[in-house]
């Protein structure tokens, strides 16, 4: 924004620089005024000795988290950034396995599936794949609980 700032712009600015992070500020700003950049919300903020505590910059990131916002490089990510439903499974070719979306975050899927089907599994177990079951296309059948003792020995045997 070029020229001054209004009262009613530097009251709006310390009332919610606390709970409100500069890339939304600068999106509200716009939308009442125009005419603003995140770099001069900033420099005001800066001016002012409007600065956050810890605490408060934390809660920001958890309240746009929350409503599946963030920024990325200053950008708007939150207005277009895909957010997957519950239960959406992907493949991570990184890792080999099959990864679903729950109430918690991603879980690997084989561990998802045999908790669905026989329960919680046991301290000092894992859930492994059978001898030629596939680690993107499997079921129920596919999987396996062992004991951590057997699943070293037998990933480590030599053949």
């Amino acid at each position: 924004m070029k020229g001054k700032w209004t009262a009613e712009q530097i009251a709006f600015l310390e009332a919610n620089y606390t709970y409100i992070g500069d890339t939304e500020l600068t999106v509200h700003f716009n939308a009442k005024w125009g005419g603003f950049t995140r770099k001069g919300i900033e420099k005001k903020r800066r001016l002012l000795k409007l600065k956050r505590n810890k605490k408060q910059l934390h809660q920001i990131r958890m309240r746009n988290r929350q409503r599946g916002v963030w920024t990325n490089n200053g950008s708007n990510r939150w207005e277009n950034t895909e957010q997957y439903p519950i239960g959406h499974r992907y493949f991570c070719t990184s890792k080999k396995y099959v990864y679903i979306k729950t109430e918690n975050g991603y879980e690997p899927y084989h561990r998802y599936l045999w908790e669905k089907h026989h329960g919680p599994i046991p301290d000092n177990h894992v859930v492994c794949f059978k001898e030629g079951a596939d680690k993107e296309y499997f079921g129920v059948t596919d999987i396996q609980l062992v004991s951590r003792k057997e699943f070293i020995k037998t990933s480590t045997a030599l053949p």
